[in-house]
């Protein structure tokens, strides 16, 4: 029996994310950016793939926080493997570039510390056409603001 794709169960990501960092050498944890990106991934692995890539960005963590940078190849796939999964567990194109459009958003709120009208200019779209896709990828602009 095979575990479902992560994209089903997005609620579990975030916990299973964290359980994968609480057996590391290194008390690392996820950022708030870094758990928004995790939601938002289009995901066509499964909890084999999570493991993978919690695996790697405890490795390249920074201060005892793994932040979206640390966060490779959940895009398209972290492998070829995993691109040909993605094939085989039925991920649709739209999924995939919703997934990109959500990261790429995500990193935009990140850079502007989640001013969303620079993040806007930045990405040449209109605010209100931002906050629909905002909504629509239920991403949390609050953890994406400047602290202090």
């Amino acid at each position: 029996m095979h575990p479902p794709p992560l994209r089903h169960r997005r609620e579990d990501i975030p916990i299973l994310a964290e359980y994968f960092l609480e057996n590391h050498e290194k008390d690392i944890h996820l950022s708030p950016e870094a758990i928004q990106v995790l939601l938002v991934s289009p995901w066509p692995g499964n909890i084999r793939a999570l493991r993978n890539i919690m695996e790697s960005a405890a490795v390249m963590a920074e201060d005892g926080n793994i932040l979206p940078k640390n966060l490779t190849g959940l895009a398209i796939g972290a492998s070829e493997h995993d691109e040909e999964m993605a094939l085989d567990e039925g991920v649709k194109l739209a999924e995939k570039r919703e997934g990109v459009e959500g990261l790429i958003i995500i990193a935009a709120l990140t850079k502007t510390g989640g001013v969303q009208v620079r993040a806007a200019e930045i990405l040449g779209i209109k605010e209100r056409s931002l906050w629909h896709r905002i909504r629509k990828y239920e991403i949390d602009v609050k953890s994406l603001k400047m602290h202090g």
